[in-house]
Order: C-alpha cells, then sequence, then structure tokens
C-alpha cells in the first residue's frame, strides 16, 4: 500500500511526472558506491583537472593549490548538505524543491539559470573531448594543422547530441563506466609522469618542504579568495541539486565523504601538473590533454586520450544533459520535447563558446567559475533560506505539485523570491562592472547567497501571498504522506 500510494502510475500533470514523483524510503536502492560514482564522475573530469592546473598556473604553489581545493571542497559540504535534507525528509527532486521558495512556476526561472550553466559545461566537455580527439589525429598525422581543432570539437558535439537525441544515456552503468574511463586516464597520466620524473622530486614539491617568500605569499593571500569562489563555482552545479542524490540513499550517514572524495582526485590533478612542471622547467601545461602529447609516449598517450574521449562523452551525457534538457522541454511541453531540449543544451553550449572559456587559467577560474557562482550562489541562498528559515523545515509535499496551493504565490510565482535572488546576483555582479567593487564579484558565490538570503528573509516576514486561483487537487493519492522519511 505504502509504495503505490507516491508512484505516478502513467498519470501526470504539468507539475508532476515519473521523474519528479517523491521516492518512498522503501524505494530508495542508492548505496554508497552510487554515491561516490556520482560525485567521481564530476571530480575525476578534465574540468576538475582544469580547475587544478589552474590554480598552479595562477600562481600558487602545490601545497597551497592542494590546500585551496581541500578548504574550498570542505566547506562546500555545508550548503550541499542543507541543499540535500529535502530530498532525504521528503523524496524530492531539487526542482520541486525550488517550488516551495519560488512558487510552482516562478521555479522554472532558477531551473531555467541552471540548466543554462549545465549547457555550458556540456559545452565545455565537448570542447575538451574534441582537443583529445585532435591529439590522437596529432599522434598518428604529426603535420595536422591546428585549424582541425575545430573540426573535431564539432565531430565530437554532433556525436554527443546526436546520443543525447536518439539514445538517451542516464543509466547508472553508463555514469559509472565513464567514472572509470576517466579515473583509469587519471592514474595512467601519473604513472607516465612518474616514469620521467627524476626519483624524489615530485614527491618533495608536491609537499612543498621549501619555505614560501615574502613575494609569494603575498601573491597567495591575493588570489586565494578568488580561488576559493571558484572551487565553489566548480561544485555549485551539484550544490543546488544534492537533493537529486539524497532523496534515492537508503541511509543518511554516508554523504559526509563525498568532499573528501572530490578533493583527493582534484589533488590528482594538481600532483599532474607540478610532477611536468618539475620534468620540463620553465613549461608549464595546464590542460591534460596537452600535458598528455609532451610526455612522448605515443602508445600510452593513444590509450590515455581515447580514455579522456570516450569517459568525457559518457559523463556528459549523464551530467549535463538529461536534466536541462527536462527544463527546456518543461517550459512549452508540447513544443520541445525531451529530445528537442537536448538539442538546445547542445546549441547553448556551442553558443557559450567553450574554446574561449577554456583558452587560459584567467578566463576559466577567474572568469567562468566566478560567473557561474554569481549566478548559482543567490539561488542555493534562497532556497537554503526558506527550507531551513522560513518553513523550518515542513513542506506540504502535495502542494508542490498542484495549482492553487500553499505554494501558488502570485499566479505561479513567488515574486519576493525573485526578488532576493535578483539582488544577490546585482550585488554580486556589480564588481564585475565596477572595478573599485571587484571584492564583491571576487566572492561571488559567497556575496549572491548571502545577500539573497538575508534579503529573501526580510521580504518574506511580511503579510503572506495568497493564491490568485482555486485549488487542483492532485489526482493521484497522497494520504498520510507527511515527510516522515517518505
Amino acid at each position: 500500500m505504502s509504495k503505490n500510494r507516491f508512484r505516478v502510475h502513467g498519470v501526470s500533470n504539468s507539475l508532476w511526472n515519473e521523474d519528479l514523483a517523491p521516492v518512498a524510503r522503501e524505494d530508495r536502492r542508492w548505496g554508497l558506491w552510487d554515491l561516490c560514482s556520482v560525485w567521481l564522475a564530476a571530480a575525476v573530469g578534465v574540468p576538475a583537472w582544469l580547475l587544478a592546473g589552474g590554480l598552479v598556473a595562477s600562481g600558487m604553489t602545490a601545497g597551497q593549490a592542494a590546500g585551496t581545493l581541500l578548504v574550498g571542497s570542505v566547506l562546500a559540504l555545508l550548503p550541499m548538505g542543507l541543499s540535500g535534507a529535502g530530498g532525504i525528509t521528503f523524496g524530492v527532486p531539487s526542482t520541486v524543491l525550488l517550488r516551495a521558495s519560488f512558487g510552482v512556476i516562478g521555479a522554472r526561472v532558477p531551473a531555467v539559470l541552471r540548466a543554462l550553466v549545465s549547457s555550458g559545461w556540456f559545452g565545455i566537455q565537448c570542447w575538451i573531448g574534441g582537443l583529445a580527439m585532435y591529439a590522437v589525429l596529432r599522434l598518428m598525422m604529426p603535420g595536422i594543422h591546428a585549424e582541425a581543432k575545430a573540426c573535431c570539437f564539432a565531430v565530437f558535439w554532433v556525436a554527443s547530441v546526436a546520443l543525447a537525441v536518439w539514445m538517451p544515456l542516464r543509466g547508472r552503468a553508463v555514469r559509472e563506466g565513464s567514472t572509470l574511463l576517466l579515473l583509469a586516464g587519471a592514474v595512467g597520466l601519473l604513472l607516465m609522469i612518474g616514469m620521467g620524473a627524476r626519483p624524489g622530486e615530485a614527491l618533495e614539491g608536491a609537499l612543498n618542504v621549501v619555505p614560501c617568500d615574502e613575494t609569494q605569499m603575498q601573491l597567495f593571500r591575493k588570489i586565494l579568495g578568488g580561488s576559493l569562489t571558484a572551487v565553489f563555482g566548480f561544485w555549485s552545479v551539484v550544490v543546488l541539486t544534492a537533493s537529486d542524490v539524497t532523496r534515492h540513499m537508503r541511509t543518511q550517514g554516508v554523504g559526509g565523504r563525498r568532499p573528501w572524495a572530490g578533493s583527493f582526485f582534484q589533488l590528482v590533478g594538481v600532483a599532474a601538473v607540478l610532477a611536468v612542471v618539475i620534468m620540463m622547467p620553465g613549461v608549464l601545461v595546464w590542460n591534460p590533454v596537452d600535458l598528455i602529447l609532451r610526455l612522448h609516449q605515443p602508445v600510452l598517450a593513444t590509450l590515455g586520450l581515447v580514455a579522456v574521449a570516450v569517459g568525457t562523452m559518457g559523463a556528459n551525457l549523464s551530467m549535463n544533459v538529461v536534466e536541462p534538457a527536462a527544463v527546456f522541454s518543461g517550459l512549452r511541453p508540447k513544443a520541445i520535447s525531451p529530445r528537442m531540449g537536448a538539442v538546445i543544451v547542445g546549441l547553448v553550449g556551442m553558443v557559450a563558446m567553450p574554446w574561449r572559456l577554456t583558452a587560459d587559467p584567467a578566463r576559466y577560474v577567474g572568469g567562468w567559475l566566478l560567473v557561474v557562482s554569481g549566478i548559482l550562489g543567490p539561488v542555493a541562498g534562497v532556497m537554503i533560506m526558506d527550507y531551513f528559515v522560513v518553513r523550518r523545515r515542513s513542506l506540504d509535499v502535495e502542494g508542490l505539485y498542484v495549482r492553487g496551493g500553499q505554494y501558488e504565490y502570485s499566479a505561479g510565482f513567488n515574486v519576493r523570491a525573485l526578488r532576493a535572488m535578483a539582488a544577490g546576483m546585482i550585488v554580486a555582479f556589480a564588481g564585475l562592472l565596477f572595478p573599485r567593487l571587484h571584492l564583491l564579484f571576487e566572492y561571488a558565490w559567497f556575496v549572491g547567497f548571502g545577500v539573497a538570503a538575508l534579503v529573501y528573509l526580510a521580504l518574506m516576514s511580511g503579510p503572506a501571498e495568497r493564491a490568485s486561483i482555486s485549488p487542483t487537487p492532485l489526482l493521484i493519492p497522497m494520504q498520510g504522506f507527511e515527510g516522515e522519511g517518505a
């Protein structure tokens, strides 16, 4: 009886379908390995390597970069745990959880913002995959022109979009397989680097046993704030979608291991970049694809590049296509199918010009990741403040799926939440527009989160908004579901 109470059985409306339905506790099957595979799919991907290499390229020593990555990942655990609490208690995904604060229709606004960011990541992953293809061709044909990079990107992009449209890949097998490929590529790269490094030098550099001089410390203090924000920007999508994972977990305690796993594999990227610097003094390679080419081991390099290309495509399809495609489709379900939504994801990813976002560490770490922080930090601020302070962890689950219920607000929009989110973004990006306020942009995630949360709390302390339409009860039994662990 309890299993059937919360399932859809083919019934749907504009706010309810099989994917959005709450997951009852007896239906939860995910364990520690499932959690690790989701986490590692992000942590082992090439974007994480670019972040690690970018911090070293920006002037940090290996020890400073490692500490920054570790501290940033551990700090990200707090908002991640808060964001995932609703999934643990009520079994609802993040898209539905946003309806409590933004309204049943207004939740589409932050959902679209998140989808646009995910589409940007899709484009970046396609560019990385294209670079891996180009690198393989370069090993086979050393005289190939650099202009072939654009052709390889186009081929990889078309293949990724085609697979997303005709063979929707969202199962655990794709996610776990791509994660293992990327992990194998990372380990293989370190082994190749170890073959060429002189004994003891890599360990000495990694531990940073030589004290930093005052100039180095001044540089570190100057870039530390923006670097921590970049780490939060890297994990910001995962922070917002934590409940998508926790709603499937059998137990609550295993989530605490996630940031340590993420930090470990980010440190793998730091170690790889550092080893190359030791092997080739005066040459800094922050992109792992270029790094592999410089190792002059054609057979191993080819295997590593193929692993990067295939693993990147699998991770990209499982992480950056399904959710944003569903968001775009949900805007106009009759006109935009999920397959068309996948095409939109691909087009947005191309328009984002990933070749420019990853052209150098400054554009990636100090540009893309900080912009993402300023966009998604305010969304997290509103959502977390609403769940824990305004509603005190109490939700009307049925009201999240109907029009005219508790979360209808004004025509489905909570204008106060939208204003608070906008306030957080405006303050964060003011530092980008006005040089004297650059510190605000440098700490974009934290500034946007704090401003949006405080403004939302102040606005919600006023009179409650009333629904502007009559309630339309959900035609699916929900009796007895009060969030007691689903």
